[in-house]
């Protein structure tokens, strides 16, 4: 081709868009213009499968030989399929005007990557050129060249993945060195001018003159070649020469080796050019390699393999052929991974990663563990020791984690990823991490769109501080990383807009960054040029300063106590160090003082803890200030934050931060807590006595001490300063019951007036003698009894009047919290005229619900579309949030729910009372709120389940006639499981013991069709068990013997089903599947399974994996049969052993056990159609079927079609066991149709036993020899409706009658008959144009249709 084109002028140019018009329609659409040529015009363009890059070559000449070009494309495409490190074109198309290849659009290539910040490092580049080494390997040993290597045609992923693309069969292997217009047409692409192709492919050209032993290849070619050189075959040596050129360009930083006048000069012997570029390389492995492979002659080029087996273990680590190569290999060939499954992958196989990049031996078993505990959140945040850059070969791994991130779709993959960051940063340089990592950490930390991507926030702010914990070495150029990058990034976390748990973590982590922010700042000053001024320094500290103070302010003036108090116990000391004396009194002080009015006793403990640090350094001079907040700590309305306020003022008088005199007055006043009735209070106050002794002279302590605390001892004490020895020495306290009942007390004052009275009348009475109290009111009186009896003694009083002052103060605080706790009498005002706020407990729709959305079988969570507020479900564990999020939203119509439409008419507090005092009546009003709504989630729920009950599907008056309609016999084999597609609709779906599912539509069964055949068929190779349609009808559930689920995706225009996916369930032990069910109501994307062995599973269709799973004992027997409750809050299974287990889905317990009188195998359970908590079983024998009460555990009634006694387990047993149940309502009246293995389908009216009928006999009843009746009595409580065969004309006895074919050889007639000849199975009813159906199936392998 190549030699044929130089010559040609075209008629006419057209732009290449020029070319896409109405030629691929919308399967190839032009996007954009990548470059022109003459040789190719490149554009980008969009498929169904994503961007392609498309080359157009019009034809100027219809004589060129494109086919033979267009099969050798197709021929490498072919070959270099399984090749991971080429990109060959995929597809190539020949028109009249144009041909045009094609092949995948990769964004960046390495002339790209080069310049591109951040630049590669030492062994990222040798990383790309061990990748071009494989991928040469990789083409030449399928005898496949390239023919134009060159940066440009060397494509790099995210991830550093090499693709060697763009292979140039199609242009000339030689090259006239007297005439570069071959050569500027087909390789100078790119206008640089640079040349790597190899010396041997330039040739002498001869003129028509020379003797005539000359070939011309081709005929019209414009250049003539020597006879040696004729043919077109390009050698591995010739790509060894561009590659190795494309090498020395990508390792001398983007210098060009070679130009076309060069590359001609060095063809000839002049060598000083590359000389001087090889010189500029260090490593004398990677010079010599690069000089054999660009060595001007080619018998001394090596090839790639040979390269690669070389340089093993000595340019390239061994960690490159061993692992990277594979282990990458699988990120980048099909299937193709997404970003999530990529994070995933990493973040389980990362420690291992680091083992083998790294050879690190202090990876531990905890360490590949997913969550951390606080001490190995502690241990990461600690670097280990790390290679030298040139040897980090981490930061291939750490460039896929980065890749991935802006493509995660889940919440749970963005955690892994920084994870992952953060355990690289451990083992990573300080370069890596401001480069690679830091970008990722702060894309992740933007504002939030779901309340998922809150955690991703939280974590990353949590990585952004560990990562920068590790980063020790700082560059000059990132010396301002902090003020002009990090912090103005993360500032908007700490506002109000943010979610709580951000800003929590803000706070948590601020004291650290502004703490790394100041050690970025020394190290770039020590480092930093001797003519640095100092005056920078302050400045940029005071920039800091500024940023910092912003956030702590906004975080100490959160309206969140939890924000405040997580600031507090997180660093609030490194706040005051990195803000300094006189900013932390203005900035840290002033704002934590007012911590102690705040409601949450937390937050105030987490003032008592920090405060003594606070005070380190801000100085003795604050103590003025500081000792009045701490005694209001010893009256605070919660014992453990007096605790907290003592241990504060111990701390402070330990460090001299409070004056000798106030010390001494501080023990006087405090002296009295000795007695206090807690532990915790009595031990911190003995703490500081003794830490007080210990600071003072020993004749302070004897005149200042003792004196305060003698009354309070049992005996006089030497050692004050050990607290252990003076809390043994302490009175016994105050009876807990004695000061409660003191601080309940209404009128402590009037209380306390007594106590010095009666110790008054005490102090006059004689030794021995009785005081005579004074009288006092009744109320006083009675309250005296009972702390008499509670404990009140002389000493106790005396305890009493010690602690008056701060009684009365803790009584007064108590009063006034319960003044403002009951501001407006607690009461919500309610007027009838004006609605202030009306709370929608439901949509206001008549429509049925839109939504489900349940993964666990719960009860689904309530959301009023007028609120944001979710109401938690009863039991737990269900989801809450908006309709918006998929949460079940369920509209009752009016006439179900007419008076639950709204909550009322409410009204608060007046606007111009305190918005403080209001706050209480609002959450009382939004506790009612909550309640109601609580309670209305589950009466919309059973309200729904009613109406959809009452809201029958079968027409009035409906009987079913025993009309055949169809007869459908395509499996060859014994019939196990009907199922709907939709509930009420006209599709089915049976599963039979041959292997094969069919799919049936009984609108195409009425009898008005010729041919009665399915509508799709699935064969698979294992007896099917059980099958159940979920997705709304678009899927189909099927569990086979061998233990197998099948998920079949139902397509209405194919004849086929779609096994969308298959799963192997056995990984338990649990044996097959031998019942399933699909949720109607409650979820419609998840089924439940039940196994032989006791397995019961909820598998979400969704997510492909088990939403629950529980255990059935097997001490019940093995699980036969299982039926759910249509809103998903219960489940009963049938067992082999004769027991019904019912189970509580909310909690996921079983909650009640019915066992069978005769233990007889359970065959089938089926719900009640009007009662929700009775259960209806078939068991084993005498056509039984039973109604049982799970709440009661009582049988409520019993259908019985046999010749046995009724109600008896005896050896005249029928051996007619129904497997078939169905049931209904009909004008409000619940029916059930049963199928039996005596072949007869029976209709049974529960409400007028009289009614039931046999609707389909057996094939060898004579209904005009006998008569079939129903009637009903009362048998120990349960109500028993008994078949009875009376016989007609002295026909045969009953018992003769009700034999069935199973000993009966039959011989039917040709056509079908009216009656089934094998033992009925399962039953179903299908809907078609308000026709109903009646589908029966049976052992023989024959469904049946009936109306």
């Amino acid at each position: 081709m190549g030699n044929q084109l130089v010559g040609i002028a075209p008629s006419q140019i057209h732009a290449v868009e020029h070319y896409f018009s109405g030629q691929f329609g919308s399967e190839i659409i032009f996007e954009s213009n990548m470059g022109s040529t003459r040789f190719f015009k490149v554009a980008k363009a969009r498929t169904l499968e994503g961007l392609i890059v498309v080359k157009v070559f019009v034809k100027h000449d219809p004589t060129l030989p494109l086919e033979d070009h267009k099969e050798r494309l197709e021929y490498i495409k072919k070959t270099l399929a399984n090749a991971v490190n080429c990109l060959p074109f995929q597809r190539v198309e020949l028109i009249d005007k144009a041909a045009y290849i094609m092949r995948e659009f990769v964004k960046h290539s390495l002339y790209d990557r080069v310049s591109t910040r951040p630049f590669l490092t030492v062994l990222e580049k040798k990383w790309i050129t061990f990748q071009i080494l494989c991928a040469l390997n990789q083409c030449h040993k399928q005898k496949i060249c390239h023919g134009d290597i060159k940066l440009e045609n060397i494509l790099i992923t995210s991830w550093n993945w090499i693709l060697l693309s763009d292979f140039a069969s199609y242009k000339p292997t030689y090259l006239p060195e007297d005439n570069p217009a071959d050569y500027t047409y087909f390789f100078d692409t790119s206008r640089r001018r640079t040349c790597y192709i190899a010396p041997e492919r330039f040739v002498k050209s001869l003129s028509s003159e020379d003797d005539g032993n000359v070939s011309m290849v081709p005929n019209d070619s414009i250049i003539r070649l020597a006879p040696t050189y004729t043919g077109n075959t390009l050698l591995p040596a010739m790509d060894i020469f561009s590659a190795g050129c494309a090498l020395l360009e990508l390792w001398t930083e983007g210098t060009a080796p070679f130009e076309l006048s060069q590359l001609l000069a060095y063809r000839s012997g002049e060598r000083e050019l590359v000389e001087k570029h090889l010189q500029g390389i260090e490593n004398e492995r990677l010079r010599n390699l690069l000089a054999s492979m660009i060595d001007v002659n080619s018998m001394n080029r090596k090839s790639a393999e040979d390269y690669l087996d070389q340089e093993r273990g000595k340019l390239f680590p061994e960690y490159f052929y061993s692992f990277l190569q594979l282990y990458l290999q699988m990120f980048s060939s099909m299937p193709i991974m997404t970003p999530d499954d990529k994070i995933q992958h990493l973040h389980k196989d990362i420690s291992h990663c680091i083992k083998v990049l790294t050879q690190a031996q202090d990876l531990t078993p905890d360490d590949q563990e997913n969550e951390y505990s606080a001490e190995q959140e502690k241990q990461d945040a600690t670097p280990c020791a790390r290679l030298p850059p040139e040897q980090d070969g981490l930061i291939l791994i750490i460039t896929v984690v980065t890749s991935c991130i802006r493509g995660l779709k889940q919440s749970t993959s963005k955690i892994a990823a920084l994870e992952l960051l953060q355990k690289l940063s451990k083992y990573t340089t300080s370069e890596t991490i401001l480069d690679r990592i830091l970008p990722y950490i702060l894309h992740l930390a933007q504002t939030p769109t779901t309340n998922m991507q809150v955690q991703v926030q939280v974590q990353a702010i949590d990585t952004l501080t560990a990562c920068l914990s590790m980063v020790k070495d700082i560059p000059l150029s990132d010396a301002n990383v902090f003020p002009e990058y990090i912090l103005p990034s993360i500032a908007d976390l700490s506002s109000e807009q943010s979610a709580v748990i951000v800003r929590v973590a803000f706070a948590k982590n601020i004291a650290a960054l502004a703490k790394i922010a100041v050690y970025f700042l020394e190290e770039t000053q020590r480092n930093a040029p001797n003519d640095m001024p100092m005056q920078r320094y302050e400045a940029e500290l005071n920039a800091l300063h500024d940023i910092v103070r912003q956030a702590v302010l906004s975080l100490l003036t959160d309206s969140k106590p939890i924000v405040k108090q997580t600031l507090m116990e997180s660093g609030i000391c490194d706040l005051c160090a990195f803000f300094g004396k006189e900013k932390a009194n203005d900035v840290i002080l002033s704002h934590i003082m007012t911590f102690l009015n705040d409601d949450d006793k937390n937050l105030r403990g987490a003032f008592y803890d920090n405060i003594a640090g606070v005070a380190g350094y801000v100085g003795w001079q604050a103590s003025d200030i500081l000792v009045p907040l701490l005694l209001q700590g010893f009256t605070d309305r919660e014992e453990f934050v007096i605790g907290k306020a003592i241990r504060a003022v111990t701390t402070l008088i330990e460090l001299g931060h409070i004056k000798k005199p106030t010390v001494t007055e501080i023990v006087k006043e405090t002296a009295c807590f000795l007695c206090h009735p807690n532990l915790w209070v009595r031990h911190e106050i003995c703490g500081m006595i003794a830490t007080t002794a210990r600071t003072l002279s020993a004749i302070d302590v004897q005149c200042k001490i003792m004196p305060a605390i003698g009354r309070f001892l049992k005996a006089p004490l030497i050692q004050v300063e050990k607290p252990h020895i003076l809390l043994d020495c302490v009175q016994p306290p105050i009876p807990r019951q004695v000061f409660d009942s003191v601080l309940r007390f209404q009128d402590i004052n009037r209380f306390v007036a007594a106590l010095e009275e009666r110790n008054r009348v005490r102090s006059k009475t004689r030794a021995g003698a009785v005081p005579q109290y004074e009288e006092m009111g009744q109320t006083l009186l009675n309250l005296f009894r009972r702390l008499s009896s509670e404990g009140l003694t002389d000493a106790v009083e005396l305890q009493l009047l010690a602690m008056k002052p701060f009684l009365i103060t803790l009584k007064h605080k108590a009063q006034q919290y319960a003044d403002e706790a009951t501001t407006g009498n607690g009461r919500i005002i309610i007027r009838r005229k004006e609605a202030c706020h009306e709370y929608p407990l439901a949509d206001k729709t008549n429509k049925l619900p839109i939504e489900t959305r349940q993964s666990d079988g719960h009860l689904p969570a309530l959301v009023s579309p007028a609120s944001d507020v979710a109401v938690t479900p009863i039991g737990g564990g269900g989801l809450a949030g908006s309709p918006a999020s998929g949460v079940m939203v369920l509209g009752v119509p009016q006439t179900t729910v007419s008076a639950a439409t709204s909550l009322g008419e409410y009204t608060l507090p007046e606007r111009n009372y305190l918005l403080e005092r209001a706050s209480e009546c609002r959450k009382d009003l939004e506790s009612l709120r909550l309640k109601i709504k609580s309670r209305y989630n589950v009466l919309a729920l059973s309200q729904r389940c009613s109406y959809d009950k009452l809201s029958s599907p079968y027409p009035s008056n409906w009987r079913l006639n025993g009309t055949l309609v169809a007869h459908l016999h395509e499996h060859s084999e014994s019939v196990i499981k009907l199922a709907p597609l939709r509930p009420h609709g006209s599709l089915f779906a049976s599963g039979s013991i041959d292997g094969t599912v069919r799919l049936w539509d009984c609108s195409k069964l009425n009898g008005n069709q010729g041919i009665n055949k399915s509508r799709q068929v699935y064969s698979t190779n294992t007896p099917i068990y059980s099958i159940a349609a979920c997705d709304g009808g678009q899927s189909l559930a099927v569990g086979g013997k061998d233990g197998s689920l099948l998920m079949m995706r139902i397509d209405r225009n194919s004849t086929k089903m779609t096994l969308q996916h298959a799963r192997d369930q056995t990984e338990h032990n649990d044996g097959p599947i031998v019942d399933m069910h699909a949720y109607d109501q409650a979820a419609p994307s998840v089924i439940v399974y039940a196994t032989l062995y006791g397995g019961i599973v909820a598998w979400d269709t969704r997510m492909q994996h088990s939403a629950w799973r529980l255990q059935n004992e097997l001490r019940h027997g093995v699980i036969t049969t299982i039926c759910a409750d249509p809103t998903g809050s219960w489940l009963a299974t049938g067992t082999s052993g004769g027991k019904h287990i019912c189970w509580d889905l909310r909690f996921r317990l079983p909650i009640a056990e019915i066992k069978h009188p005769a233990d007889s195998w359970i065959r089938k359970v089926a719900c009640h159609p009007t009662e929700p908590s009775y259960l209806i079983s078939a068991s084993q024998s005498n056509n039984e079927v039973s109604v049982w009460n799970i709440e009661s555990g009582q049988r409520q009634a019993v259908l019985w079609a046999s010749s046995a006694p009724v109600l008896t387990n005896t050896s005249l047993n029928d051996p007619a066991t129904t497997c078939g149940v169905l049931s209904g309502v009909v004008d409000g009246s619940p029916f059930i149709l049963t199928g039996s293995s005596d072949q007869r389908i029976r209709y049974w009216d529960i409400a007028s036993p009289k009614n039931s009928a046999l609707k389909v006999p057996a094939a060898n009843d004579n209904l005009q020899e006998v008569a079939f009746s129903y009637n009903a009595r009362l048998i120990d409580g349960s109500q028993v409706i008994e078949e009875q065969i009376i016989p007609l004309n002295n026909a045969g006895d009953a018992h003769q009658m009700r034999s069935s074919t199973e000993e009966n050889p039959r011989s039917g007639p040709d056509m079908p008959t009216a009656s089934h000849h094998d033992a009925i199975t399962d039953l179903l009813m299908c809907k078609d144009k308000g026709q109903i159906y009646i589908a029966s199936a049976s052992r023989d392998g024959v469904i049946k249709l009936w109306k």
